[in-house]
């Protein structure tokens, strides 16, 4: 008796600690460079766009850079889909083009 509620036990630690590293191996960080951003209104903006997408964990943008530092769960997002969102509010994102009708919608603090 002593031995199987040991024995459940070693499983159920294992299997906490197994869990634990599954979700550590599917987050990602990734660097988008954002050429076409302007202010502090388009961090927001941005900021805003790429925390609507499933999987995203964290957004840290530095205005001065033009960079994004985008953290996700590569089982439920990936980089291409993160591009979109950005372009789709009016912005490039690495080497993706803003989409035009979104882009002529931003305020003019944020247009080039």
């Amino acid at each position: 008796m002593f031995k199987s509620i040991l024995l459940i036990a070693l499983v159920a630690i294992v299997s906490v600690f197994y869990s634990c590293a599954d979700k550590k191996a599917v987050a990602e960080t990734t660097q988008i460079n954002l050429p076409s951003m302007q202010c502090e209104s388009c961090v927001a903006t941005i900021t805003k766009v790429l925390k609507s997408v499933e999987g995203v964990e964290s957004v840290e943008i530095n205005q001065e850079t033009k960079i994004a530092n985008v953290s996700f769960d590569k089982t439920k997002t990936e980089l291409s889909k993160l591009e979109t969102a950005i372009t789709k509010a009016g912005y490039d994102a690495n080497d993706s083009q803003k989409d035009g009708t979104a882009y002529n919608n931003l305020p003019e603090c944020c247009k080039m």
